[in-house]
């Protein structure tokens, strides 16, 4: 019922997978380069409790937040949850009939693993094909 049309659940998950760092409602005043906000205590009961921090703090916090071009901030929840995501899987492809990809029990490398996916050997220099690329730190 809460949900009449497409839009509104488009408009929902909207808000749990671009969610910024901290909403608008959340921030209470900005006086004298001080910024006051409102946070929970999770460790306190989750008490909701205010903060005052230097304005260019409160900046340098915010922008920790902010992701590098490329990147999505997705979060999953439901199926795709990481509890038990595996065995949630199995038993979604089970149930629709569809093919399970099983890869040898003991553990890969990155690399083997790729060489595996996709069938060519990845560490070959994408310009030339001749020389290989060795991962320079760990």
């Amino acid at each position: 019922p809460p949900f009449k049309n497409a839009g509104r659940v488009v408009e929902y998950l909207g808000r749990y997978t671009h969610r910024v760092a901290i909403s608008n409602n959340r921030i209470l005043k900005l006086e004298n380069g001080t910024v006051t906000f409102k946070w929970r205590d999770y460790r306190d009961g989750n008490k909701q409790k205010h903060m005052n921090l230097a304005a260019d703090e409160f900046i340098r916090r915010f922008l920790i937040h902010v992701l590098p071009d490329g990147f999505t901030k997705i979060r999953h929840y439901g199926l795709l949850s990481s509890v038990n995501k595996s065995t949630k899987l199995r038993l979604c492809k089970k149930l629709t009939n569809t093919l399970v990809n099983e890869f040898p029990k003991d553990r890969l490398s990155t690399i083997e693993l790729l060489n595996l996916l996709t069938g060519r050997d990845v560490t070959l220099c994408p310009c030339c094909g001749v020389g290989h690329l060795v991962r320079a730190s760990p």
